[in-house]
């Protein structure tokens, strides 16, 4: 038991840490990216950002619903079968398992993008930057 929370308290440690980093485009130093600098280039890219969570955020969270109730049930089977020596432990596995699991789909989905690309999003902000006249080269 003391080593789920252990692992739990890990996980969200370890999220946090994630939270920190973030992806940006790579411009191709085009005559629109010459004409107006980094600097623009830069706060045209937070806009389309700004636009892509906001256009993406109903479709996001539908997604970190949908994983936190599979997490939920995988880790219920599991917390029950590694906790289960009897009736008691049996059913608190299979609380503690579901819960856990719970939490860290959800949190898994949501922020997944700051721990590798979000390839929707990345494809909304390099369609929005083109439309802008810029062009996006890959990802960093």
């Amino acid at each position: 038991m003391v080593a789920i929370v252990k692992c739990a308290i890990s996980l969200g440690v370890a999220m946090t840490l994630f939270a920190c980093s973030s992806y940006n485009p790579i411009f191709y130093k085009n005559r629109k990216y010459l004409e107006v600098g980094s600097e623009f280039a830069d706060r045209d890219f937070k806009i389309c950002k700004i636009e892509a969570e906001k256009y993406l955020k109903d479709f996001k969270s539908k997604k970190a619903w949908k994983e936190a109730k599979r997490k939920a049930l995988i880790g219920g089977i599991v917390g029950g079968a590694y906790l289960g020596s009897s009736n008691e432990t049996f059913i608190g596995g299979i609380l503690l398992g579901s819960l856990i699991g719970g939490f860290a789909g959800g949190f898994s989905t949501v922020g997944e993008d700051r721990v590798k690309p979000d390839i929707i999003k990345n494809n909304y902000i390099t369609r929005c930057l083109n439309q802008k006249g810029y062009e996006i080269i890959g990802w960093y």
